[in-house]
């Protein structure tokens, strides 16, 4: 249980931490650009969380030698809608970022 509760910790504390840095940027810029950044590391967070969430209900149901295919059939909807939650998060606030550098760096030129 410790090793699980550690690899939940491992894998989605960090995207945790870019939601709040995000969240802290747009409070410091305000505009729709560091808005998108902190949405999608939020987006990507709660991607995470949602598959961590999932995995290990799939997990629980297989170590007790239950029949997995009735749950993972239960849970494929979502097993899908995080792993794209995910993606379209960590895209989202990627190209946020870039656009976000270089308006700062047309501004600082100019």
């Amino acid at each position: 249980m410790l090793s699980v509760l550690i690899w939940i910790a491992l894998v989605t504390v960090p995207y945790a931490l870019l939601a709040v840095a995000g969240a802290l940027f747009w409070l410091r810029d305000r505009s729709f650009a560091a808005l998108a950044v902190a949405l999608g590391f939020a987006v990507a967070f709660a991607g995470q969380l949602g598959g961590m969430f999932v995995s290990s209900q799939i997990s629980a149901v297989a170590l007790s030698k239950g029949d997995v295919s009735l749950v993972a059939l239960k849970y494929y909807g979502w097993t899908r809608v995080t792993h794209y939650m995910w993606i379209l998060g960590i895209w989202g606030a990627a190209g946020a970022l870039v656009w976000l550098a270089s308006r700062h760096r047309k501004k600082g030129a100019s």
